[in-house]
C-alpha cells in the first residue's frame, strides 16, 4: 500500500467512528485533468450531504515544523 493510500485509509477509518456520519470516495470523478486535486470525499450525515475535494500530500505534515509562542 502506497503512502497516498495509508494517509487516506487512515482519514476514512477516522470518520468511520463518527457517529451517523458515512463518507464516499471518488476518484477522478469529474475532475478536470489539469487540477491537482486527487478525488471528491462525499461525506454524509442524516441532515446533509456535502462533497470535499482532496489532494494527497503525505509528506506535508511530516516536514512540518510548529513554532509555538510562549
Amino acid at each position: 500500500m502506497s503512502d497516498e493510500d495509508k494517509l487516506l485509509q487512515k482519514c476514512l477509518d477516522n470518520l468511520k467512528v463518527l457517529p451517523d456520519i458515512r463518507a464516499t470516495l471518488h476518484e477522478k470523478y469529474n475532475i478536470p485533468d489539469k487540477t491537482n486535486i486527487d478525488g471528491i470525499l462525499t461525506i454524509h450525515s442524516p441532515v446533509n450531504s456535502v462533497d470535499y475535494p482532496y489532494t494527497i500530500q503525505p509528506y506535508v505534515t511530516s516536514s512540518a515544523k510548529l513554532k509555538l509562542k510562549p
